[in-house]
């Protein structure tokens, strides 16, 4: 079985679809049967069914990567598999090819993103009314911006014709990408010039967060009283604190979490408390840490369905699992409907646990599901939807396919 196991792992690249010894061979048979006769969307279902089943197993992320690898136009999604098989399969003979695979994808994904802006860009020069330029420009602008080129972004804004208005979400989306970069001040200045209440708020989310993720929750405190949109301020007061209670600044967290308003935002509570819950059993304080994981558990059936409950769910299991250490995994895992709730579950679980490198293989799992569903290749195809829009609306879905290629390309860059 050892030697049979070590094979399955070393399979080459280029030899297809690889077969599992597991619970969840039925799934993988069928998946490479499909996969044999060019059934790309077919054997990603079975090979899904088998990561269901098996979701550390690293031959299944190693296939789940070579069939979006073969659909074509799924290179971000190729690239998170197969950076989860890298993670899980260090040792494999493949690595190398797989490397290099990773590579290819992301320069091609790198010239189908050009490409689309090069469209958007010929769209723009049809139009003639000056809303309609700064509508497509907004577009373009968020997609250079996704992409990492502020500069390209910046001067696209000053390309607006008058009487057109600002380039409201264009420019928010810069200074989203000047936060990730480091330079908060130019971030600030920029988050505070769109006319819209919300997208000032969305932008100014998105600096507090990234000065959270470099560890200065002081400015990430100070940028979230600067939110307008009191729901958007919440949510974001929630990931702040998570984030310091995973550092274990959990005096911090317990403070911002007193702002969040349980009543009218459920979730975002929740997700806060189960956080806390987590640091406070690794810290040694079980009492506390069983009282905050009550609390989170007492909110989260307040909330309503969505993305945000999804995520304090999977946080609140985590917590619980921690706590009880005799809670069985599988249990935990079948309290989650979907697989990106079952993937943050299984990374933060291994986190709180200390596993690192356990934690580093879910995390490309996480990556892969968050992205999952985009296609930017076919431009013929985008082309033919945009022929039956107006061409304002051409320009934006064409750059919009742009932002999101660009934003898929960064996390699996990361």
């Amino acid at each position: 079985m050892l030697v049979s196991r070590i094979l399955l792992l070393t399979a080459l690249l280029v030899g297809g679809p690889v077969m599992a010894l597991a619970d969840g061979a039925a799934e993988m048979e069928r998946g490479v049967a499909m996969a044999r006769q060019g059934q790309w969307p077919l054997a990603l279902r079975y090979f899904r069914a088998a990561h269901a089943e098996m979701p550390g197993d690293a031959a299944v992320m190693l296939n789940l990567g070579l069939v979006h690898d073969r659909m074509g136009g799924h290179e971000a999604e190729a690239i998170a598999w197969f950076r989860a098989y890298l993670a899980a399969a260090p040792g494999a003979a493949n690595v190398n090819k797989v490397k290099g695979r990773i590579a290819e994808m992301d320069a091609a994904l790198d010239v189908r993103i050009q490409q689309l802006l090069d469209v958007a860009r010929r769209i723009l020069g049809e139009l003639s009314s000056p809303k309609e330029k700064t509508a497509v420009l907004s577009a373009m602008m968020r997609a250079y911006a996704e992409a990492g080129d502020i500069s390209t972004a910046q001067a696209l804004e000053r390309q607006a014709p008058s009487g057109g208005g600002k380039p409201d979400w264009g420019i928010a989306a810069v200074a989203a990408a000047q936060a990730r970069r480091g330079n908060f001040s130019g971030a600030r200045a920029e988050a505070e010039r769109p006319g819209a209440e919300a997208v000032r708020s969305w932008a100014m989310a998105e600096i507090a967060v990234a000065q959270a993720q470099r560890d200065d929750f002081a400015a990430a405190a100070i940028t979230t009283e600067a939110i307008a949109n009191q729901n958007e301020a919440s949510y974001m007061r929630s990931r702040v604190a998570v984030l310091m209670a995973r550092r274990g600044n959990i005096g911090e967290a317990m403070a911002l979490a007193d702002r969040i308003d349980g009543e009218s935002n459920p979730a975002a509570k929740a997700l806060v408390l189960a956080a806390i819950s987590t640091a406070l059993v690794r810290a040694g304080d079980a009492g506390k840490g069983a009282e905050a994981l009550a609390e989170a558990e007492k909110n989260l059936p307040r909330a309503p369905a969505g993305a945000n409950r999804s995520l304090a769910q999977a946080m609140t299991i985590v917590a619980r699992s921690v706590s009880f250490p005799e809670t069985s995994e599988a249990a935990a895992l079948a309290e989650l409907e979907d697989p990106s709730s079952r993937a943050r579950f299984l990374r933060d679980l291994a986190a709180a646990r200390g596993d690192v490198a356990l934690a580093a293989v879910f995390r490309w799992v996480v990556v892969a599901h968050d992205i999952s569903g985009g296609d930017s290749s076919d431009i013929p195809r985008l082309m033919e939807v945009a022929r039956t829009e107006t061409p304002v609306k051409s320009g934006i879905t064409v750059a919009a396919a742009a932002a999101v290629a660009a934003q898929a390309l960064a996390r699996v860059r990361e």
